[in-house]
Order: C-alpha cells, then structure tokens, then sequence
C-alpha cells in the first residue's frame, strides 16, 4: 500500500517550479505525495504560479488582522489522516496549529518547513511560539547547513532535515559564455518598500555621473514600479534603465547576469543571492538583520558590503565592482559550481524527500 503524504501551503510561486518537477522525477512509486496549495500566501504579491499533477489546488485562503493571520481552507482531513504531513513552519498559519496537535494525539508524523527563526532572528520574541511548533513536531525542514547546525545547538531534540532553497535545475546554473560582458548591473526582486529599489537607483543614479557608459536592469513587478519608473525619468536615466517585469526564465536572466558586473541587493537578502551566484554574477549586499539564510552564501570571493541604507556607499560598492569587473578578479565559474553543487532543484528535492520518507524517531526527551 503506498504512503500518504500531504504537505499544505499556503501559496507556490513560480520559482517553485523546478523543485517540483525533481520531486516529481525523484519519488519513489511506492508513495502517494500530494501539495495542497492556495490562491496566495501572508505577503499578498506571492501567489501561486506553479503547474504540476502533485498539484490539489484549495482555492482563496483566509486571511485577518491585515493579513497577520491566515487559514487555508478544506485541508484538515486530508491533512490528519495522512500517513506524514508537512506544514508550515509559521505561527501565524491556523492549519500549522490544528494539525500539529491533532496528528501529535493521533501519535502520527508531522514535520514543519520554513526557516527556522523568525525574520528578526532566534532572539526574536516571537520565536517563542516557533518553539512550540518545533518541539510539537517530528521533526522540521529548513533551507541550510548553517540554520540546521544553530538549531541543534539549542535545541539538539529536535531532528532537522535540510532542502537547500533552489530554483534551477544544476544544468542551468552556470555562466552564459555566448555573451560579452558589459558595464551593466541587475536588480531583480518584488518592486516593494522591504526590497528598497528606490535605493538601488539612487546609488545608480550617483554612479552613472561619474561612468556614463553604464546600463541597469531593473527585473520584477510590484506595486512600486510608476515610481521607480517616473524617477528614472526625472533623474535623466531612461536611456541607461530597463524594466524587465516579473522574468524567472532562465534563458532571459542567465545572459542577463552573466554580462553583469554584479547584481544589487538594496533590501534584504533573498533568494537573489543564490539566483545570481548560480549565473556566476557576484551579489552587492548589506548587513541586515532580515537577510534570508541564504547569506551564509556570501563572502569577499563573490560579493561586495555597503552601509544598510546608504546610496553613497553602495554606489562605492558597485564602484569596486566596476574596478574588479575590469580586471576580472572574480572567478565567475568558481562562484557559479558552488552554489550549484548545493543550490540546485535536485539538491532541493533530494533534501525535501528524505525528511518526509524518514522513519519515526522515539520522542524521549521531548
């Protein structure tokens, strides 16, 4: 008889996609895996965008208290009497709850994914009601080496998986050789206020006076893109910006980072990082106490520091990489073959089964 596992969410952006079909590739014939996946997740710009037959769409989700809570609906059944079910590692998702403590008196596994603190970290006071998830759980899924070590450090009960958070296949993480580099610099990222691309321009705008060869290329959508859009016209730049719009295809962005100097994180560190570290493109970056873990991917051999907040210093920042462009100092197929030997939708999917196929452990000292 096959295992049952249902795993919900909220929402699955497109760039989920390629975790997806390796899950599909890598499952064994013996399990039944099903994603019970809704309309849009807590950040309403994040909604659903993938296709797959391990697909059951739920539907619009519930949310209240602007958006602080949310609820997915016709998912609890499904989700109690599945032989292992994973939900999200998030406070403030009702189905978390229900089900954790529903399947914990029912004695069956339950696994929670996501990162494991909070965005402000583990000293965080809301990682306080994560504790409780973690320890109701079997076990949890997080998205680096470096997060599970930290959790076991702490909290060495609890067992920990890693699915490193991917969005290529490892074919298509790699440097485009067919194109010529130029003097270019990417931003790619929701266009909203926690990303800060008014920043990335600002600095922009301060560079292109002293380089006037200069090129960027501005990739997403968001609410804040008139903005961006009338400031580029007003600073003069419209001859040296381009709006790309949502783009996740591999075969537009890898020539795109590939012919760049480096790519610009104005906000938090994201999943950027490694989408441009897999392209071979080094990453310009701030410290930020609401960097994704991701940033443990980043050092002196792939990226460049500025001041949070401050445009003068990041254009310094793209500056330097304007000097170590030119002299080519960075190995951009070195910095490519490390994120993709750990980075990949394989790597991903190979992570994510084998915490739901694991078998039980004893909850002593629980």
């Amino acid at each position: 008889m096959a295992r049952d596992i249902v795993v919900l969410q909220p929402a699955m952006a497109s760039y989920r996609q390629a975790f997806l079909d390796a899950v599909d590739k890598q499952l064994p014939n013996d399990v039944k895996l099903a994603f019970h996946v809704g309309d849009a997740h807590f950040v309403s710009t994040v909604v659903t965008g993938v296709q797959s037959r391990l697909i059951s769409s739920t539907g619009a989700n519930r949310y209240v208290a602007g958006r602080r809570i949310g609820w997915q609906r016709g998912v609890t059944r499904a989700a109690i009497v599945a032989d292992c079910c994973v939900v999200e590692l998030n406070p403030r998702n009702i189905n978390t709850w229900v089900v954790l403590i529903g399947r914990r008196l029912l004695r069956k596994r339950t696994l929670c994914w996501g990162h494991a603190w909070p965005r402000r970290g583990p000293a965080s006071r809301s990682d306080r009601l994560r504790k409780v998830i973690r320890h109701l759980a079997s076990g949890i899924i997080v998205y680096t080496q470096r997060q599970q070590q930290e959790i076991q450090e702490v909290e060495p009960a609890v067992r920990v998986f890693v699915a490193p958070n991917a969005l290529y296949p490892a074919r298509q993480l790699r440097p485009t050789v067919s194109v010529e580099p130029k003097k270019t610099f990417v931003w790619i990222g929701r266009l909203v206020d926690e990303k800060n691309p008014l920043l990335a321009l600002a600095a922009f705008r301060r560079l292109a006076a002293r380089h006037g060869d200069l090129h960027l290329d501005i990739v997403g959508a968001g609410p804040l893109r008139d903005g961006l859009e009338e400031a580029v016209q007003s600073y003069g730049l419209s001859h040296m910006v381009t709006f790309w719009g949502h783009e996740s295809d591999p075969a537009v962005l890898g020539p795109l980072f590939s012919q760049a100097v480096a790519s610009v994180c104005s906000g938090y560190v994201g999943l950027n990082v490694t989408q441009s570290l897999g392209f071979g493109c080094p990453v310009i970056w701030a410290l930020d106490p609401l960097n994704a873990p991701e940033v443990c991917t980043l050092d002196q051999s792939n990226g460049y520091i500025y001041a949070r907040g401050d445009a003068e210093s990041l254009a310094a920042a793209m500056d330097s990489a304007l000097e170590d462009h030119a002299s080519r100092r960075i190995d951009r197929d070195e910095v490519s073959a490390r994120v993709r030997n750990t980075y990949s939708a394989e790597a991903m999917s190979a992570g994510f089964l084998s915490a739901v196929l694991a078998t039980e452990r004893p909850r002593s000292g629980r």
